[in-house]
């Protein structure tokens, strides 16, 4: 029988918004899932649009997976920026050849 047990402990908490964004259920097997929450989010006709052709042209599962995929994309540029400016903020660091390279590059990371 596979029992599930919720890991209180594991919850995600959103200091910013303070509100639980999630939570985390572990398996028999010892694999954790994590839980997710719908929201609804009101979008321009053109960006559903896009979605949808997203959708039907098989290059996302569905509607969720291509707003998952942007929003991740988006944190993981923001996290990269930060990266550059603490990079930046090195002075003489054995680094300065490979930051003064990257600053030249475009920032798309996917």
């Amino acid at each position: 029988m596979w029992q599930r047990q919720l890991l209180m402990s594991a919850r995600h908490f959103c200091a910013t918004c303070e509100h639980i964004i999630g939570y985390q259920i572990a398996s028999h097997s010892g694999a954790i899932a994590a839980m997710t929450i719908q929201i609804a989010v009101r979008l321009a006709d053109d960006i559903v649009n896009f979605v949808d052709r997203q959708v039907a042209s098989d290059e996302a599962p569905s509607r969720a997976a291509v707003v998952t995929r942007a929003l991740e994309h988006e944190r993981r540029r923001q996290i990269a920026e930060q990266d550059a400016h603490i990079y930046a903020s090195i002075q003489h660091s054995e680094f300065d050849g490979l930051a003064a390279w990257t600053a030249t590059q475009p920032m798309d990371i996917d």
